[in-house]
């Protein structure tokens, strides 16, 4: 089950970033605003994997509830 969440994920993620440039494109996007949207995209993957980084060492991992 596990890797097929990561299967969708992964193709989720890839046709995103793939086909959002051409959707801003249609909507009447410039380039830089095309740029501008990938760049917080990239830089809120960061800050999340950060955030999850940090939160990760100080609780430590939890025993599975049973």
């Amino acid at each position: 089950m596990l890797l097929l969440i990561g299967i969708i994920d992964s193709a989720t993620r890839m046709g995103f970033l793939t086909f959002l440039p051409f959707l801003l494109k249609a909507r009447g996007a410039d380039l830089p605003t095309v740029g501008i949207a990938l760049m917080l995209i990239f830089a809120g993957g960061a800050a999340g994997k950060l955030v999850c980084g940090y939160l990760g060492s100080v609780l430590g991992s939890f025993p599975p509830f049973s």
